[in-house]
């Protein structure tokens, strides 16, 4: 079920998103063609970085599906949605002594970025989407962070999208989307809370 944002604040937002939309270029389109599957995911014909991070030993396949009869509005006749599975094999271990064991991790990371190209710079407008799955719900006592925008360091977030129970502030309903902007402003300014359906 659908259920708009009601304020003056999301109105702006979405006046700005149009205004915004008019005037900048695609820079990244993540939807894949109707006749995708997870092997093309491992392949260069993926619009995501093959080689990022899924947790170890994992390749893109090994965590995304492809759900059968849904569809997105963005989608279109030619796309179609996919989804990104995480579990116990999603524990990151960046080398083989940093094994981070307190949080699961699959990117789906663009793979014309490179922390320096077009997409950190200027005013950019993002569409996601998301679907809950009422047959394999999400553990609201973990934190997700569902999209964000990491620094060329990966010390920082430009912004991210979260949700659960996040990390240090533990809002009263977790079944909520927060988007946070900078993570190097103290504090972290959190423009837009929403409940999802």
């Amino acid at each position: 079920m659908y259920r708009p944002l009601k304020s003056t604040c999301s109105l702006f937002l979405m006046a700005a998103g149009v205004v915004s939309a008019a005037t900048c270029p695609i820079q990244f389109d993540g939807r894949v063609p109707s006749g995708f599957t997870p092997a093309d995911f491992d392949t260069s014909a993926s619009p995501f970085n093959n080689a990022f991070v899924f947790g170890k030993g994992l390749k893109a396949s090994d965590v995304v599906t492809i759900p059968a009869g849904l569809s997105s509005l963005l989608d279109g006749p030619s796309n179609k949605p996919f989804q990104v599975n995480i579990d116990d094999r999603s524990i990151f271990a960046p080398t083989e002594t940093n094994v981070q064991t307190g949080f699961r991790r699959a990117e789906m990371l663009p793979v014309s970025n490179n922390g320096t190209d077009p997409s950190t710079s200027g005013i950019k407008t993002l569409h996601w989407s998301m679907m809950k799955d009422p047959a394999r719900p999400l553990n609201l006592t973990h934190e997700y962070q569902m999209v964000f925008l990491e620094s060329s360091l990966f010390s920082s977030n430009q912004f991210a999208l979260k949700y659960g129970d996040l990390i240090g502030i533990h809002p009263a309903d977790p079944d909520v989307l927060h988007l946070f902007g900078n993570s190097n402003n103290v504090p972290v300014y959190m423009p837009l809370g929403c409940p999802t359906t």
